[in-house]
């Protein structure tokens, strides 16, 4: 009897050792929530503190802890949910006086946002997209330490993934390159604050960047000289077109007569004379032919045969910057044994505009792939 009693009392005793153990972990969970639901409060209690010192990013950083802190409770309790609700409500309310703007750069004479173009992009003095955040409280302040995710979201390439605004409110990322040039190229820059493992992704808060191809479009401009006479209706025209409508470029002529003496300007390359002219919208390219007699004279006092000297120079001048991306040039002159000759002024004048002609478009065949590399940015 003793010992059946003893059995007993030894059962009752395992079973009560069980249920005190399962309780302890529960306890020791309940602890754990408990120390985490406290460190959510303290986060939301700074980041009202800091706001209300207009610490901008830190304030952000505090409101997503938050809710990092409780995306890892498993069963988050009626005070957590509180917690983070609050910290949302703040962070919409923040949201909503936030604003990316583009970098100076990025703006015309009228602050309208322009389009960068793909051929530039990993090039030295590339555009690349660049932020201004502020945050507007009754006046803009610039935010700084806050950090911004460039994406690509048409597209693709290598660029600096995020970076951090400076004192500024500034915040540029760098285009190391794009897979393809010929196609729109689409940057987008969002605030985007990590804390813990955890992502908040302000997605009102943006700004896009365009990089477009370069137009195929180029205007051939043409102009032929010699002493005391301009001609309306240029030999070397042809010649120029001809040979350049074998690339695959939409090409239109504009008549250099009406320009003068800002012919020269352009020519060489003056930003200022090339935004003078009435250029259709679009075009990147200008292909600047130059027939110049810059000598016509008598070959021998006793017979009626004049010599003409000429110099034909083409450029490919890019019209966004003046620069001259390509130049070849051909002779019709005694130094090259192939002067213009004829038995008056007029003819030795126009047998030497068509010799260099002749002598260009020969050029220009021989130089077919650095024209259309050119023309086509590379």
């Amino acid at each position: 009897m003793k010992k059946i009693i003893t059995l007993g009392l030894l059962c009752l005793v395992i079973v009560f050792g069980c249920k005190t153990d399962a309780d302890t972990v529960q306890d020791v969970a309940a602890d754990d929530e408990a120390a985490l639901v406290s460190e959510m409060e303290t986060y939301l209690n700074n980041a009202f503190e800091k706001m209300d010192q207009m610490a901008v990013s830190e304030g952000l950083n505090q409101f997503v802890a938050v809710l990092a802190i409780k995306d890892k409770l498993k069963k988050p309790s009626v005070k957590a949910e509180e917690l983070v609700k609050s910290a949302e409500t703040e962070l919409t309310k923040i949201a909503s006086g936030l604003r990316l703007f583009p970098g100076p750069d990025w703006l015309d004479e009228n602050d309208n946002q322009i389009t960068g173009s793909t051929m530039e992009l990993g090039k030295e003095k590339a555009l690349n997209p660049e932020v201004l955040l502020v945050y507007n409280v009754g006046g803009e302040i610039a935010v700084t330490g806050a950090p911004v995710e460039f994406s690509f979201i048409k597209g693709g390439g290598l660029l600096d993934k995020t970076v951090t605004t400076n004192d500024y409110g500034q915040a540029l990322s760098l285009i190391a390159k794009v897979n393809d040039v010929k196609q729109e190229v689409v940057v987008r820059a969002t605030v985007t604050v990590t804390v813990k493992g955890y992502t908040y992704r302000f997605e009102n808060v943006t700004r896009d960047f365009i990089f477009v191809p370069p137009s195929r479009r180029a205007t051939i401009i043409v102009y032929e000289s010699a002493p005391d006479f301009i001609s309306d209706h240029p030999f070397i025209f042809d010649t120029a077109y001809k040979t350049l409508k074998n690339i695959d470029f939409d090409f239109t002529q504009y008549n250099g007569v009406l320009m003068g003496k800002e012919f020269l300007k352009v020519f060489g390359g003056d930003i200022g004379a090339i935004k003078k002219l009435a250029l259709e919208q679009g075009v990147p390219y200008l292909v600047m032919v130059y027939n110049d007699c810059y000598r016509l004279n008598k070959a021998h006092a006793d017979f009626e045969i004049y010599i003409s000297e000429v110099k034909a120079t083409l450029r490919i001048i890019r019209v966004a910057d003046g620069k001259i991306l390509f130049e070849t040039v051909a002779y019709a002159d005694k130094a090259h044994d192939n002067p213009g000759q004829g038995s008056s002024m007029e003819k030795a004048r126009n047998n030497g505009f068509q010799k260099a002609a002749k002598e260009l478009e020969s050029d220009l065949k021989k130089k077919f792939k650095q024209i259309n590399e050119a023309l086509l940015g590379k």
